[in-house]
């Protein structure tokens, strides 16, 4: 969203980042609706995650450290 407010065009947002032009218009499409609500994860279709943020944080510090 900040490489689109300094006025970047889609495809060049997508390229620098890598990811398709479909994908930066479906988030900027979010944006304008619900502004900074929109950039939280929306929930998702199947079961709830079983694995806590707290357990994948300890795994990524044993990892890391």
């Amino acid at each position: 969203m900040l490489a689109c407010a300094e006025g970047r065009a889609n495809a060049r947002v997508a390229d620098d980042l890598g990811v398709s032009r479909e994908t930066v218009r479906k988030w900027r499409a979010r944006f304008l609706t619900d502004r900074l609500e929109s950039l939280a994860d929306r929930q998702r279709p199947g079961p709830p995650r079983r694995i806590t943020d707290e357990r994948v944080e300890a795994l990524v510090a044993r990892t890391l450290g």
